[in-house]
């Protein structure tokens, strides 16, 4: 039987050229004695396990299976510790679901945490790979991991051969897939306020916007706290019993200065950066649902996760309901 298995094309040295291999008793197979098969858990990714394994069975090779999983951008670090942590966990339990079609094969897993095509390339010639088998599709979707374009770093930069099975692309529908949506695919736009703004302007504003938050930033627009229906609920209940000349709530209106005298005169009680709460959780724009779920179900006590982008400048809100499904 011959199978023809074309890369992408690939230029080094001024040659373009394709892999070809044949099934049978072909030397060119019997020097392949480690095959790496890079999977992102798609069905489109796995499709390729089927070549590995073959190509393993006749070359009598060590097959691994590899999962990069792409960081968590966090601008918490204690929470991407605690996520990535979570995350691989869950990970690995499905990479260990995946065995070759041969039982024969010999086999390992292995998992890797970074950015999918320099992991893999890294990997393979680190551990002294004698060929890589992936698929040329994977996650599909806006802002999703795109095993296509991380097939053609592979090639380019891989140490060794590398095979790509170009298959018919298959729609992923299992619950993995659907818990892999870009985080901003769900998240609800929600205008900044700045940390001096009156609480007064601000419940209207969140009011008239149908929103239960809003991230607070400072003067460069950077994320310093959100505020919540829950801190405008404490706002009203401290003021009703200011108003009621209530002397115990005094220490939670007006600060205490340098010589421990109460600054009666302090507007600052009317501020939003009084009330929110700070510091907050945040997520990165190119999180996953998947992610961002886990992060809730870690922390149980908050509602909401401010969406940040790259210079942590707030894009938008979630809420536990917005991931559950997604």
């Amino acid at each position: 039987m011959f199978v023809r298995a074309a890369a992408q094309p690939c230029c080094r040295n001024g040659l373009q050229f394709f892999v070809c291999l044949e099934f049978g008793n072909e030397p060119i197979v019997k020097v392949f004695k480690k095959i790496l098969c890079p999977v992102d858990m798609s069905k489109n990714s796995l499709l390729a396990v089927g070549l590995a394994t073959r190509l393993s069975s006749q070359a009598s090779a060590v097959l691994t299976f590899l999962y990069v999983e792409p960081p968590l951008l966090s601008t918490e670090p204690r929470v991407n510790q605690l996520v990535e942590q979570e995350t691989a966990e869950h990970e690995y339990r499905q990479l260990e679901e995946i065995r070759p079609e041969d039982p024969s094969v010999r086999f390992e897993h292995e998992v890797r945490h970074g950015s999918p095509g320099p992991e893999i390339a890294k990997y393979a010639k680190e551990n002294k790979f004698d060929l890589i088998v992936m698929s040329t599709h994977g996650r599909g979707g806006l802002l999703r991991l795109l095993m296509g374009s991380v097939a053609e770093y592979v090639v380019r930069h891989a140490s060794c051969p590398v095979v790509t099975w170009k298959a018919p692309l298959v729609a992923n529908t299992d619950v993995s897939e659907k818990t892999s949506l870009s985080i901003t695919e769900v998240m609800r736009r929600a205008e900044p306020i700045r940390s001096h703004d009156s609480m007064g302007e601000t419940i209207d504003t969140l009011s008239s916007d149908d929103l239960t938050a809003a991230p607070v930033v400072n003067g460069q627009g950077e994320c310093i706290g959100i505020l919540t229906t829950t801190d405008i609920e404490n706002f009203y209940v401290i003021k009703t019993r200011l108003e009621a000349r209530d002397q115990t709530v005094l220490p939670k209106v007006f600060d205490v200065d340098e010589f421990g005298q109460r600054r009666t005169n302090d507007v600052s009680f009317n501020h939003v950066q009084k009330h929110m709460t700070s510091p907050t959780f945040t997520i990165s724009n190119k999180s996953t649902c998947r992610q961002a779920r886990r992060l809730f179900d870690s922390q149980p006590r908050i509602n909401h996760l401010v969406v940040v982008d790259g210079n942590h400048r707030p894009l938008g809100i979630v809420k536990p309901a917005d991931v559950s499904e997604n």
